[in-house]
């Protein structure tokens, strides 16, 4: 039974400053064994194998991978370890002094066949502000098709957590996994930890097939508008354009100290939904026709423009 373990970090990174800086991780298998697990994206100029790649002016997007073969049927609990979180987290105590661990639940299984973990498509950094409603969605996808269940969790190692403070409430939607923080109540970092759950329905009943975990780093900052001078430079393309299936948006010009959301409107005025900018946006769906865009943050219209969305072969 060989399987590929996934590790995907996203850590600060500074050119020309002092960053902490990991080219592989030890990974346990959970059968007793462990290994080293390289880093696999980016180019390579600094580490053997890859240096990772920058997603934004700060942000590194990290891949590690490494290989098992497991004895047989059974439960393994994967994970890794990593010295330290980020200082100055507000809702774990010491955080810079507290451990940063993950772990997945995999299930061998004659019975319940093959398993792929779930993928996770968000960045899980994200910008809020004080006294605004936040949502965050992991976007997670399941090749074998089976049922997710999503739950919020302490993280391992942080001794004194608790859930992001709120005016309102701090909740998750069970079957879809959209965070809602109901509001943010002060300027500070914070982290939450998402457990996903797997399960496979065989003739009518659902069985539990695994887990995997992720934890998200959150900036709350204070209320501001962007000002006139800022928007001039900002700008959003949608290629292609027209399209069938899919649209990639590129946003350029924009503060990373905010949140943004792309809003779709029919010719008719009809809202079709908020979505990610900075995801690809699947447009097969929707009618042939003209649509616009809006792009905003924190409810103020940033940015507008249109796409077409042309028949494809099959509607």
């Amino acid at each position: 039974y060989k399987y590929r373990i996934t590790i995907t970090t996203y850590t600060k990174y500074i050119i020309g400053a002092s960053n902490t800086d990991r080219c592989d991780l030890v990974v346990y298998f959970g059968d007793g064994d462990s290994a080293t697990a390289p880093r696999v994206n980016g180019p390579s100029a600094d580490c053997p194998t890859a240096d990772g790649q920058m997603i934004a002016s700060t942000t590194r997007k990290n891949i590690y991978q490494a290989d098992h073969v497991y004895p047989g049927n059974g439960s393994y609990l994967i994970f890794f370890k990593d010295p330290n979180r980020n200082s100055g987290i507000c809702n774990i105590p010491s955080s810079g002094s507290t451990t940063f661990y993950l772990q997945a639940e995999l299930i061998i299984s004659s019975f319940l066949g093959n398993n792929t973990g779930c993928g996770y498509n968000e960045v899980p950094v994200i910008y809020d502000t004080v006294g605004v409603i936040a949502y965050y969605d992991p976007l997670v996808t399941d090749s074998d098709g089976d049922s997710l269940f999503y739950e919020l969790i302490q993280p391992f190692y942080a001794p004194g957590y608790t859930y992001p403070s709120a005016n309102i409430s701090f909740t998750i939607n069970a079957n879809t996994g959209t965070v809602t923080w109901d509001t943010p109540v002060m300027i500070c970092n914070y982290v939450f930890d998402i457990r996903i759950s797997e399960w496979r329905n065989l003739a009518g009943n659902y069985y539990y097939i695994g887990s995997t975990m992720q934890e998200i780093y959150a900036q709350v900052t204070p209320y501001t508008e962007i000002n006139d001078a800022e928007i001039q430079h900002i700008s959003v393309t949608a290629s292609p354009n027209p399209a069938v299936d899919i649209i990639q948006f590129s946003v350029s010009g924009i503060q990373e100290n905010h949140a943004y959301s792309l809003r779709v409107i029919n010719s008719i005025g009809q809202i079709m939904g908020d979505f990610d900018p900075f995801q690809p946006l699947s447009v097969a769906h929707l009618n042939p026709g003209m649509y616009f865009y809006d792009l905003k943050s924190v409810g103020q219209s940033i940015k507008q423009g249109r796409f077409v969305v042309l028949a494809g072969l099959i509607k």
